[in-house]
């Protein structure tokens, strides 16, 4: 990854985690169209946080196809599959952010 990074201290490549906020005017954007440019262009895995619903959508990329879904709601915990030990409360994470 140190390899990835310019002499301007800028990283290029491809990122291993993309967490979005799914907002009403980016809803299908972000379900659709971000999805598989993510999972075409070698991102690992890709959360989508969605507030109404107070879950988190998790998907999980290999070789550019879906290779796990996973849906996390309250009472939960969402886990990061790319980086170990990263994770997050579901209650807490929604509780902050209303």
């Amino acid at each position: 990854m140190e390899d990835n990074v310019t002499d301007k201290g800028r990283y290029m490549g491809t990122t291993t985690l993309v967490i979005e906020i799914l907002a009403d005017s980016t809803r299908n954007k972000d379900l659709v169209d971000k999805l598989n440019t993510y999972r075409l262009s070698g991102v690992e895995e890709y959360w989508i946080i969605e507030q109404k619903q107070e879950n988190i959508l998790l998907y999980s990329f290999n070789e550019y196809e879906i290779d796990r879904y996973n849906v996390c709601g309250r009472g939960e915990t969402a886990e990061s599959i790319a980086f170990n030990g990263l994770s997050t409360d579901i209650n807490h994470l929604f509780d902050e952010l209303l």
